[in-house]
């Protein structure tokens, strides 16, 4: 069975740029919730960091894809193509 899924950024709202890219079945705020409270994450300390200059990170859709495998190809194309993201390599 397929289930939409997100591609999404978060932006960093001090320089306006895209840091991370993944991919979520959850809602936006839901995930960036997930990101915030996740010390494993790729993202959790860029935000501690946004957030101690007194700023929200943001998260933005960037794609909405039918089936997870799209946004899994996807992601890993914005990834290649986005020069400074903390994104983790995941082979």
């Amino acid at each position: 069975m397929s289930q939409e899924t997100y591609v999404y950024g978060l932006l960093d709202p001090r320089t306006e740029r895209v840091f991370y890219i993944g991919i979520t079945k959850w809602n936006l705020p839901a995930r960036l919730a997930g990101h915030r409270s996740d010390p494993a994450s790729a993202a959790w300390q860029r935000i501690r960091e946004i957030e101690a200059d007194d700023f929200r990170c943001e998260i933005e859709a960037i794609l909405d894809c039918p089936t997870r495998e799209i946004a899994r190809s996807w992601e890993r194309r914005l990834i290649r193509e986005f020069p400074g993201l903390i994104n983790r390599d995941r082979r």
